[in-house]
């Protein structure tokens, strides 16, 4: 039995957030060293990843040089595949730059295909080598009212999730499209991540989306990853569904209206 036909078996359920109180809640002190040690992790990261983007554009400069005075053709190809790959590099730095750096309070009309595609490489770089990652997305003229930033961090969490209930080889499948209007429901766009990992058993699965309840270990997560992605969810008058069956697997769905 394949992945998807598995997980449709699996009990499915419909999460609006939870109060904040509910669920393994740590203590006030607790809750501020790990904001403090989030934000402080945040800045050095962009440090790091400033730097990095200068030292790249700096081999991408000296590997074009390079190539103007390189007459061997099998070396000048090598140093054309260095340059471009500095190149790519120095793409993936600057998206991770501009997501750190944006505070997150820009609402657009936006594609949810359009996100996962330019998000591609991070992805890639997200999951270990032993995990398989699928994408697939829909053409579509349709657009949804949403912060950007907000939507590529709830992919970026999502597929985290997805990483870490996999344990050695596995599959995780990313599939954005467009469900028509039906009766009152408007058109919508549907982002779903499904994994082939751990899943959940039915009482996790009822605390899920609640902050600070993680199934991970201590310091390994921090409870917030799945309540954030539905938040989006409910600013955008949308909602997050969640199927899952024990050592088979967990399918995530973000579902947002159409403007």
């Amino acid at each position: 039995m394949t992945m998807e036909r598995q997980i449709k078996t699996a009990t499915a359920i419909k999460c609006a957030l939870p109060d904040s109180g509910a669920g393994r809640t740590p203590d006030v002190a607790e809750l501020e060293q790990r904001a403090e040690r989030q934000r402080v992790m945040g800045e050095l990261a962009a440090d790091v990843v400033h730097d990095i983007n200068n030292l790249l554009a700096a081999v991408e400069a000296i590997s074009r040089l390079l190539d103007m005075n390189v007459e061997d053709d099998n070396l000048s190809a090598l140093v054309r595949r260095l340059s471009r790959s500095a190149h790519t590099g120095r793409g993936m730095t600057r998206r991770l730059l501009d997501f750190v750096h944006d505070d997150g309070n820009g609402m657009a009309e936006v594609d949810l295909a359009e996100i996962v595609e330019n998000e591609v490489e991070l992805l890639d770089h997200i999951v270990s080598r032993q995990i398989s990652l699928k994408i697939e997305t829909e053409e579509s003229s349709t657009r949804v009212f949403a912060d950007p930033v907000r939507v590529r961090s709830a992919l970026f969490n999502l597929i985290a999730n997805a990483r870490d209930s996999i344990s050695g080889a596995g599959e995780i499948a990313v599939r954005q499209y467009v469900v028509p209007s039906v009766g009152s429901e408007p058109m919508c766009q549907v982002l779903t991540v499904a994994d082939s990992g751990c899943g959940m058993d039915k009482d996790t699965l009822k605390k899920v989306g609640q902050r600070y309840f993680t199934t991970k270990g201590k310091g390994k997560g921090s409870g917030l990853g799945l309540a954030s992605v539905i938040e989006l969810a409910n600013d955008c008058g949308g909602r997050v569904e969640i199927e899952s069956t024990e050592d088979v697997g967990t399918r995530v769905r973000l579902i947002l209206p159409c403007v």
